[in-house]
């Protein structure tokens, strides 16, 4: 992977907070659709083909793919290297820091999102 390894620890608190938000499939490409031009861009991807998708799951964002040779991040359920009850989201045909970088910043993104939304729920 070009030096990008990396991996992200879903933990069983992650899976509750997803399910209690308001974030779906709809939500998630109604923003990408906006975001994502401008997040492609800023990592060095210009062509007008290039795309990004996320499939949101009860783990929210299970599989985030970016541009490349099927390059992306996929969850695993039942990996000893997951937290006990969690889940892990493991690269796949990952090639360049850039498009670790992408796949980074997109989940980053989501998990703001979600902090937001639950620091929101607790001041109402």
């Amino acid at each position: 992977m070009n030096g990008a390894a990396f991996s992200i620890e879903l933990f069983p608190d992650w899976k509750d907070a997803i399910s209690k938000s308001g974030i779906t499939q709809e939500n998630i490409d109604n923003a990408f659709e906006k975001l994502g031009p401008k997040l492609l861009e800023d990592h060095g991807f210009k062509h007008s083909m290039d795309r990004l998708k996320v499939y949101w799951g009860e783990w929210g964002p299970e599989h985030i793919y970016v541009p490349g040779n099927a390059c992306g991040l996929d969850i695993t359920k039942s990996s000893p290297f997951g937290p006990r009850g969690g889940a892990l989201l493991s690269p796949h045909n990952v090639d360049s820091l850039r498009q670790a970088s992408l796949i980074l910043s997109i989940f980053l993104w989501i998990a703001n999102c979600l902090v937001v939304e639950i620091k929101l729920k607790k001041s109402e």
